[in-house]
């Protein structure tokens, strides 16, 4: 179900100065979309018959207090505690034009743009751990991303606990994406965001390391949980390999596979026997499991490379030997055989795939 406050920071209003819509959440709190000098922002407050409890005021402020000490681009700001005639005391906080996570990841974003997302909101959490601040609502409908420069923005601090408060603990979590220590009710800190993290990171469906280090994030124990200071260097170190090796070293085992293809193709088939080929239907190996947008790793590529260019034929000369024991059941192929011609083409389907990547994944 869709978090209100993500709707109403993606409607579009008139721009007449006052307050344009209202809002209900099935909290304690309502929204306000207002507009101040042609500019649009949000009035969150409590709802009517909750203004005057005082357990709500006190968590309201506590959710102004925590995130008005963030100032980093990838978090919503928090403005200012101020009243509104009619509405009572409530949070200023800025209007974002965007999306939910859900909602663009149903774009069909790159791979490139899923990285990037990725490492923006570990940047964002990274932030706001280093201050002490857990979140402690991580979803997908509070993560919001920007129309047009397709950049994160983590929204809704209701939940959010600081070190140095010491009420209002309680742990708190959407069912879908809360961490085990918070579903049972044994208490939640930063590591609870990293589980939920977690289970982000497994959404962007995003290559097999990365599968990786979605694990460590969802472990059960939070002790064995990375730091979001780990995972974002993590993603970096991901990043920056990603941009040194697919210069140097696809290109480069392209063309060898190139060349020996090449090689393979114009060489002249050895003798065969009636023995069935134990090749089978795979490529030297390849099966429809190695996807190339997987291969990320340059040991994993290479591998790959080194089992593709196992079927070129390293000696197809038949010593004088060799020629004398060939029993009649022996005949010499005219030709590649159909079954080669198909590997043949399924390989270079699979260098083209590569070339593909390069072009459209930047």
């Amino acid at each position: 179900m869709q978090n209100p406050l993500t709707s109403v920071l993606s409607t579009e209003s008139p721009t007449a100065a006052g307050t344009v819509a209202v809002i209900k959440l099935t909290g304690y709190c309502q929204l306000l979309l207002t507009v101040r000098n042609g500019r649009k922002y949000i009035f969150k407050c409590l709802r009517p018959e909750l203004a005057s409890a005082p357990q709500y005021q006190a968590l309201l402020r506590k959710e102004f207090d925590i995130a008005i000490t963030l100032d980093h681009a990838n978090i919503l700001r928090y403005l200012s505690y101020e009243s509104l005639p009619e509405y009572g005391d409530g949070i200023l906080m800025e209007w974002i034009d965007g999306m939910t996570l859900s909602d663009w990841l149903s774009t069909n974003p790159s791979p490139a743009e899923r990285r990037r997302i990725a490492l923006q909101l570990a940047e964002a959490l990274e932030y706001a751990h280093a201050k002490g601040i857990a979140h402690r609502d991580l979803k997908p409908d509070n993560v919001m991303i920007t129309h047009t420069r397709r950049d994160v923005k983590l929204i809704d601090f209701g939940l959010a606990d600081a070190d140095d408060y010491l009420f209002m603990k309680r742990s708190g979590a959407t069912k879908a994406f809360g961490a085990p220590e918070q579903l049972d009710g044994t208490g939640s800190d930063t590591r609870s965001d990293i589980y939920s993290f977690g289970l982000i990171l497994n959404m962007l469906s995003l290559p097999a390391r990365y599968r990786r280090l979605a694990r460590k994030c969802l472990s059960p124990d939070p002790a064995r949980r990375p730091s979001m200071q780990y995972i974002v260097n993590r993603l970096s170190q991901l990043q920056s390999q990603r941009r040194s090796y697919r210069r140097i070293l696809i290109p480069a085992a392209i063309a060898v596979i190139a060349v020996g293809t090449a090689v393979y193709l114009l060489t002249p088939a050895p003798p065969t026997s009636s023995t069935p080929s134990s090749a089978g239907s795979e490529i030297a190996g390849i099966t429809d499991e190695d996807d190339p947008a997987d291969l990320e790793d340059p040991g994993d590529i290479m591998n790959t490379f080194i089992n593709m260019l196992s079927i070129i034929p390293t000696d197809q000369t038949d010593s004088p030997a060799t020629e004398k024991a060939t029993s009649p059941a022996v005949s010499s192929a005219p030709d590649k055989s159909e079954k080669d011609k198909e590997q043949i083409i399924e390989l270079l389907k699979f260098i083209a795939s590569f070339g593909s990547e390069i072009d459209s994944d930047d």
